[in-house]
């Protein structure tokens, strides 16, 4: 009994780390496997054809230019962003007077873009007069609105 309670916590966390696995391992694995395959431009697979991709890919120069410059544009980004937003956090924890409004207006761009968001797919998605509904009616595909 004492060593199930010992690694009782492993047996909790268990399922959200397969969960976890499953999300994360299969696109990488299907894309391992995709990435040795014949692929249409309509993304059939059209058989196995092993490394001749990568060959393929290594052996363009501009793969070259597109990798430095993803590199630089990685490390400025986060670079730029860990020098600006760590600052701003350090002096957003302080205690001082309208911290909670400096709070707002920081969090405010971030909080409506999620909310304007949620507006327009709200929008789209509206079961009597919805852009999507209003599509599939012009195109023939449906008679009546779908709630």
């Amino acid at each position: 009994m004492k060593a199930f309670l010992r690694s009782a916590p492993l047996y909790m966390i268990l399922p959200g780390l397969l969960l976890a696995v499953t999300i994360i391992g299969y696109p990488i694995l299907d894309l391992a496997w995709t990435s040795t395959q014949e692929v249409s431009r309509f993304g059939q697979l059209r058989g196995f054809n092993g490394i001749a991709n990568f060959a393929e890919v290594f052996a363009d120069p501009l793969f070259y230019s597109s990798l430095w410059r993803t590199l630089i544009w990685t490390v400025v980004v986060v670079g730029g962003t860990l020098l600006i937003s760590v600052p701003v956090a350090i002096i957003l924890n302080d205690d001082f007077y309208g911290r909670g409004l400096a709070r707002v207006i920081i969090m405010l761009p971030w909080a409506i873009s999620l909310t304007m968001t949620a507006v327009v797919w709200r929008w789209a998605l509206n079961g009597r007069s919805g852009l999507l509904n209003a599509s599939l009616m012009q195109l023939g595909i449906i008679d009546t609105p779908i709630e």
